[in-house]
């Protein structure tokens, strides 16, 4: 992600229009949807590790617990969010690329812009599905530790 909003924000002032447009502000969606979710997951890290280190194994369980329904709350809300503002973003550059590129290029940047959200999208998936999984096993330990 890191590296698509350096991409997206190179290009930005690469093509610095000096005014706004739905162009700029489309790229101004897809820079400021992905810099978002960036933040929020580095946050989530930093207090994972740092929670993490000062607790034993039961507390540290429970922790997990907590942390892995705090990420499914920014899965299923947030990430979907940032999803359809980029993918709008997205839409509002389609018009200024069939404009200015010839019908092949603007045709390239269609499908692999398309299929790269869809692979995003499958990778999205995946993760959230390992997480419901580690959420699963810290229940499930949990439930072995009260035992």
């Amino acid at each position: 992600m890191s590296s698509t909003v350096f991409i997206l924000t190179i290009f930005t002032i690469y093509t610095n229009n000096k005014q706004w447009n739905n162009f700029s502000i489309g790229l101004l969606l897809m820079i400021a949807s992905l810099s978002f979710r960036i933040i929020l997951e580095l946050q989530s890290v930093k207090r994972k590790e740092r929670e993490s280190i000062a607790l034993d194994n039961k507390s540290f369980n429970q922790y997990l617990i907590k942390h892995y329904n705090a990420r499914l709350k920014l899965h299923y809300i947030v990430t979907p969010i940032c999803f359809v503002i980029y993918t709008f973003g997205f839409t509002m550059l389609l018009p200024y690329f069939k404009q200015y590129f010839s019908s092949g290029f603007y045709n390239y940047i269609l499908i692999s812009g398309v299929l790269s959200l869809f692979i995003v999208a499958v990778i999205i998936v995946n993760g959230i599905v390992k997480e419901v999984g580690f959420l699963k096993q810290c229940r499930k330990n949990g439930t072995k530790s009260k035992l």
